[in-house]
């Protein structure tokens, strides 16, 4: 925890409630991940790590992302919770600073009293180093969407190569929905247009049953977004009959990601 740290902005000194130290590789990627569902998002921080949970504003799909403590460098806050509003656009816009190349991983500084957030990256110009600086107004966690009810439902579950699921999804981009079923071992997504109908079944492990059961392509395509602009490593595709899917991801940077999307109605 942080002891009497404070933040001075435009000469006002400002009382810290949180500090997180990290890298470009780590805080990019989870803000994207979130971005293709909320353009705006309550981040919690406690003991554990960074957590958000946001639903998008038709409330047909959320996120559910964490970021554990161990995998950033500092992670310092008052009592056992400190909640900031963010606007993911704004957010991001600063954390482009942060290189995450081959070779590069720049370390990024975050500082805010509830009303303020202060972003400062460390960089190097060929030898010549560099510090930006930028300072953000805050949303008023309250005023966000309340987070969704998790779903404790036991569905039928299969892993799926991340790499997969994204190829799998993007080859529908014509199709209105995306069918999913699951029946002997083997899942199946199919979508159809008035001049196509398309199939892939793919051998998984799992003995579930589970009806075609239709999601939106949109959505089903930010799922893929996400997976892709988080370098998603594993991820479990959970489903049921015309009950919400959930695809489940690790990252590299072992940020764990839910991805939890209604079904659509489907007229024969």
């Amino acid at each position: 925890m942080t002891d009497d740290a404070q933040l001075t902005i435009d000469g006002e000194t400002l009382d810290e409630e949180l500090i997180i130290k990290t890298s470009g590789r780590v805080i990019r990627p989870f803000n994207r991940m979130i971005g293709e569902v909320a353009d705006e998002y309550k981040l919690s921080a406690t003991d554990d790590g960074l957590h958000v949970c946001a639903v998008d504003a038709p409330n047909v799909m959320y996120v559910d992302a964490t970021i554990p403590a161990d995998e950033l460098e500092t992670l310092s806050i008052q009592g056992d919770e400190t909640a900031i509003g963010v606007d993911r656009s704004r957010f991001g816009s600063t954390l482009s600073e942060a290189r995450y190349g081959k070779s590069t991983d720049d370390p990024v500084t975050l500082s805010a009293d509830g009303a303020t957030l202060e972003a400062t990256v460390n960089r190097d110009y060929g030898g010549v180093p560099a510090t930006v600086t930028d300072r953000l107004a805050l949303i008023d966690p309250a005023s966000l969407r309340a987070e969704p009810e998790p779903i404790t439902r036991d569905r039928p579950s299969f892993a799926l190569p991340p790499d997969a699921f994204i190829d799998i999804v993007s080859s529908f981009n014509d199709s209105k929905h995306i069918a999913v079923s699951v029946a002997d071992g083997v899942a199946t997504f199919s979508g159809e247009t008035d001049t196509r109908a398309r199939e892939v079944a793919l051998e998984v492990d799992t003995d579930g049953k589970v009806e075609p059961t239709y999601f939106s392509a949109d959505y089903m395509e930010k799922i893929a977004d996400g997976l892709k602009t988080g370098y998603a490593e594993t991820a479990t595709v959970h489903v049921d009959d015309e009950w919400p899917l959930t695809v489940r991801a690790t990252t590299e940077q072992n940020i764990r990601v839910e991805y939890t999307v209604a079904p659509r109605v489907h007229n024969e």
